[in-house]
């Protein structure tokens, strides 16, 4: 990126603002879709968007935490291993910390490892996160395992229905923009 140093933490500062105010308002009124699309479904009845809402409010910590929880583990790590190559550069302790994370080389793939699997599972369990909590009732950890869960137990059928989605959406889209 070229460009003054200030204009780079303006886009960052930004990005994290637009992205915060998203996740919330995708929380409130996703959260409150898809709790009106549950009872729908599961009992045959209609909620009002005032039922829908409440319920989605009290429910705000574990929506907006669903998503949070394992990005921020995969920050935790990151920092981790930033502050471990950090320490590789001081003069005193170096070359003997250098060696350490070389003998524990391994660990430190295992949780490369972990990492990756968090965020594909994040990424790609993230549709799965609101309906658990909707229907449910239940926490961020239940939306994260059982999105999770779905996401590594039946990976082609969530690729599946995200293509059908796509396409849906792409032929929905046209059509709104033709006419």
């Amino acid at each position: 990126i070229v460009g003054p140093s200030w204009a780079i933490s303006h886009y960052f500062f930004s990005f994290f603002l637009i992205g915060a105010w998203a996740l919330l308002v995708w929380s409130i009124f996703g959260g409150a879709i898809a709790r009106i699309a549950a009872v729908h479904v599961a009992k045959e009845e209609t909620i009002s968007i005032r039922q829908a809402l409440r319920f989605s409010l009290a429910k705000l910590f574990s929506f907006l935490s669903a998503p949070l929880l394992p990005l921020a583990l995969v920050g935790a790590c990151a920092l981790i291993f930033a502050l471990a190559g950090w320490m590789t550069e001081i003069r005193v302790i170096g070359s003997i910390w250098t060696i350490v994370l070389g003998v524990a080389f391994v660990v430190v793939l295992f949780i490369a490892a972990f990492m990756a699997c968090a965020l594909f599972g994040t990424i790609g369990g993230f549709g799965l996160m609101y309906p658990t909590i909707a229907v449910e009732g239940s926490d961020s950890f239940d939306a994260i395992s059982r999105s999770f869960s779905y996401l590594y137990a039946r990976p082609w059928r969530l690729v599946f229905y995200t293509a059908v989605a796509v396409a849906y959406g792409a032929i929905t889209y046209t059509f709104l923009k033709i006419f």
